[in-house]
Parts: structure tokens; C-alpha cells; sequence
């Protein structure tokens, strides 16, 4: 029980790690010199999120969408 509720604790702290990246990333990309910044910190936070953790499969598909909609700069 003790590493499930760790498991779980860990999930919920990423979670709320990329959260925190990807509204960084939405708020960095108003600034065209800070795109490639934005980019990093949505790639960051996604790569935070566990694929068995089913709580963030909406944040994974968020972050998945913004990445998608936002290319690093020179590369889109």
C-alpha cells in the first residue's frame, strides 16, 4: 500500500509540474523571443507525465496539442 500511495503522490507532483510548464510555455510564447523557451518547457512538462498514470491523459493530450500547434521556431 505504502508504494501505491507514493505512486500516487508522484503522479499528482508531475502532474502539477506540467501543468505549471505548459501555462509557462502558453504565457512565454506571447514573446517571439522566447518561443524556443516556451517550446522546451511544454516538452519538459510533457515528458514529466507517466503513460500509466490515467489521471493525466488530458494533460498529455494538451500538451500533446500545443506542441503540435506551436513548432521550435526555424523548424515549422
Amino acid at each position: 500500500m505504502r508504494a501505491l500511495a507514493v505512486s500516487t503522490d508522484r503522479h499528482a507532483r508531475d502532474r502539477g509540474a506540467a501543468t505549471a510548464r505548459l501555462l509557462l510555455a502558453r504565457a512565454r510564447w506571447e514573446d517571439p523571443s522566447a518561443r524556443a523557451e516556451a517550446v522546451r518547457h511544454a516538452r519538459e512538462g510533457r515528458a514529466l507525465l507517466a503513460d500509466d498514470d490515467r489521471a493525466a491523459a488530458r494533460l498529455r493530450a494538451d500538451l500533446d496539442t500545443w506542441l503540435s500547434e506551436h513548432p521550435m521556431p526555424g523548424r515549422g
